[in-house]
């Protein structure tokens, strides 16, 4: 009997065959994945302060169709992120 070791598990083979584990190269996707996405949501709340910052900027010098414009984006951005903070939290439930 062989036994193949893998980072945090093992299999018991009655035979030899090739066979392709990737487990690790799955779980290191993952974990970049869930640094990306946490990075993704506090990058996309910075940008959103500062257009919320250039927003009011355009409403104090009169602009009030720039900062509409504006206001619509960073809406939508919100939303975005918003979704991104439930996928981090989807994430952070499967580990």
């Amino acid at each position: 009997m062989k036994l193949y070791l893998h980072e945090g598990h093992h299999h018991d083979h009655d035979h030899e065959h090739d066979h392709d584990h990737t487990h690790s190269s799955a779980e290191k996707e993952m974990k970049t994945l869930a640094a990306l996405i946490s990075h993704w949501v506090h990058h996309g709340e910075d940008h959103i302060d500062s257009y919320k910052e250039w927003a009011d900027k355009a409403m104090a010098n009169g602009r009030e169709d720039v900062a509409d414009e504006l206001n619509e984006a960073i809406s939508l951005l919100a939303n975005a992120n918003d979704a991104f903070k439930r996928a981090s939290a989807l994430m952070n439930e499967g580990k």
